[in-house]
């Protein structure tokens, strides 16, 4: 299965950012300032928390592949103890 990606320009366009007041975009959208930074702080919030969720998230996922990777090696070792074992048992076919 092929999954097409689709590519963003993320660069701003810095030129008409610096040239727009926030009152001049809020008269042309008829809204009131106030309207506007509130939408901003919640924009913002919203970001961080998302930010704050994936860290989180990852946090997990890391603890969760440490503890299996430790799994791992301590059923590795107890393999090793078993064939070790069996070799010792095991009459030797050599003679």
């Amino acid at each position: 299965m092929v999954v097409s990606r689709t590519s963003w320009n993320v660069t701003p366009n810095c030129s008409k950012m610096d040239r727009v007041t926030v009152s001049d975009l809020c008269d042309e959208y008829q809204i009131a300032p106030s309207v506007f930074y509130a939408w901003q702080k919640q924009a913002l919030d919203a970001m961080a928390q998302t930010l704050e969720h994936r860290t989180r998230k990852n946090d997990r996922e890391s603890a969760l592949v440490v503890k299996a990777e430790q799994r791992i090696a301590a059923l590795e070792a107890k393999l090793v103890k078993k064939d070790s074992v069996i070799a010792e048992i095991q009459p030797s076919t050599c003679n």
